[in-house]
């Protein structure tokens, strides 16, 4: 990522109080990325999983982040 691109992308985590750290990851990897998790998520591979590989590639997060995205109990859900 460019410094460019990650300055905007903290400024956009900034501004979008209203959605979680998890949707705020997802926005901001690149498409072939986002494709990349969204297909392990369909193949029910392990949260913790996800969460080594994503963290191995520099992102930060973590189980607990992803498991309230997908049972719905996260920031995003209480709009």
């Amino acid at each position: 990522m460019t410094l460019e691109e990650t300055l905007y992308a903290l400024a956009a985590q900034t501004r979008r109080a209203d959605i979680c750290s998890w949707q705020v990851l997802m926005n901001n990897l690149s498409e072939k990325d986002r494709a990349a998790v969204d297909k392990a998520q369909e193949r029910k591979i392990p949260y913790s999983i996800i969460v080594k590989a994503l963290r191995t590639e520099g992102h930060n997060t973590s189980n607990d982040s992803m498991r309230a995205h997908q049972k719905g109990t996260c920031r995003c859900q209480r709009k």
